[in-house]
């Protein structure tokens, strides 16, 4: 039985390679033959998928290790499989047996249910057997670590893949006992201790970096946008607006414009009172109004004038 192992995370230092070699290790000591693939952490190029394809021509069965990134496969993974389905036809009908271990930091399961959704429809695409998948949360303490230095954290990984390992060394699918070996509770620990551990090492590798986990630099963005807008655009100061423009004071507006005050409007123009509008001009009474003037339907009044 030969099985190909696909690294699925461009990490250099990453917990799907620790996996990965821990898997092939047992595999060997069963006597099979086990080629191990990783992503290239630029991401894969047309030699390095020319490559891959002879590899997966030459399995029986393919085995994919990939992290959860943002409730889903990386996306150098995803491209991996896009290009691996668009050059199908170089495999000639060839159809390995594909199997899934998707891990996170995440103790629970649910979490990493979109990333073998993934996995099992690309089988499905490609027309291999779907043989199942494993789920391990908890990984992120392995730090790249082979699985046996990892002491407690990695029990849960250790279990599970020795448990997988005769079965994909037969070719069967995952049991549902390997699965729920895989979705143990994954530290020995308390909730309330794990969680207070993962934040401080959280901030601890934040403080390395130099990140700031309480940053909001999108505000600033924000403020400068709204700022720019008050200030030289056509808002409320300098554009057509309220005090310069064509608004309340200087334009056409309420003030000295066609409007309220001067304009042909209420007042002066050819409105309500001295125009063409309802009382003297051509309005309702005397003028061309609503019958025969200016007024409403055809003067300077409400519809066609200045009013």
């Amino acid at each position: 039985m030969r099985t190909l192992i696909v690294v699925g995370s461009p990490r250099t230092k990453a917990n799907s390679k620790a996996l990965g070699a821990y898997l092939q290790a047992r595999l060997e000591k069963l006597g099979g033959q086990v080629d191990l693939f990783r992503l290239p952490p630029r991401g894969i190029s047309g030699a390095d998928l020319d490559a891959l394809l002879e590899r997966v021509r030459a399995c029986e069965s393919v085995v994919l290790v990939a992290p959860l990134y943002l409730n889903g496969l990386p996306a150098s993974t995803l491209r991996l499989l896009e290009d691996l389905f668009d050059r199908h036809d170089a495999l000639q009908g060839h159809a390995p047996r594909l199997y899934g271990v998707a891990h996170s930091g995440f103790p629970e399961p649910t979490q990493r249910e979109p990333e073998l959704r993934t996995m099992e429809l690309f089988a499905r695409e490609m027309g291999w057997p779907w043989q199942g998948a494993l789920s391990i949360g908890g990984t992120s303490p392995i730090d790249g670590r082979p699985l046996e230095e990892a002491g407690a954290f990695g029990k849960t990984a250790r279990k599970a893949l020795d448990a997988a390992a005769p079965e994909i060394a037969s070719g069967a699918a995952f049991s549902q006992a390997t699965v729920r070996l895989s979705q143990a509770k994954p530290f020995p620990l308390p909730l309330r201790l794990l969680i207070w551990i993962v934040n401080a090492r959280t901030k601890s590798v934040a403080k390395q970096k130099g990140l700031a986990l309480f940053g909001e630099p999108y505000r600033k963005a924000e403020a400068d946008a709204v700022g720019a807008g008050q200030e030289t655009g056509a808002g409320q100061e300098t554009g057509a607006g309220q005090e310069t423009g064509a608004g309340q004071e200087t334009g056409a507006g309420q003030e000295t414009g066609a409007g309220q005050e001067t304009g042909a409007g209420q007042e002066t123009g050819a409105g309500q009172e001295t125009g063409a509008g309802q009382e003297t001009g051509a309005g309702q009474e005397t003028g061309a109004g609503q019958e025969t003037g200016a007024g409403q339907e055809t003067g300077a009044g409400q519809e066609t004038g200045a009013g």
